[in-house]
């Protein structure tokens, strides 16, 4: 049984999203993933969504595809997507996976 499950908080001022994940970013989260971030489409639209991933501690390659689903999703509603604060083993997946080129890293 898995004990790290995947906890998300979202919060926003004006039309700027922020997304916390803390845990697992695996399969079972991806529900949890996509929820959270569509419920701050309504408001961000046009503008920044900042993807908190510095209390993740472990990615796996479905949270990889459901973070490429949801940078076209949001892409329609014209919101930039940046993924912040990465521990330094994320960052390497990520970049080994070429993520860098797609979105914007940013440290916390």
């Amino acid at each position: 049984m898995k004990t790290n499950m995947m906890k998300t908080s979202v919060t926003h001022s004006g039309n700027r999203g922020v997304l916390r994940l803390e845990g697992r970013f695996d399969m079972d989260s991806q529900l949890t993933f996509r929820n959270a971030y569509r419920k701050l489409l309504p408001n961000i639209h046009g503008g920044e969504l900042a993807v908190h991933l510095g209390a993740v501690d472990y990615v796996d390659s479905s949270a990889l595809g459901v973070l490429l689903l949801m940078r076209e999703e949001v892409g329609i509603h014209d919101v930039a997507v940046s993924l912040v604060g990465c521990q330094p083993h994320i960052q390497r997946v990520l970049a080994m996976a070429h993520f860098n080129r797609l979105f914007e890293m940013a440290a916390a």
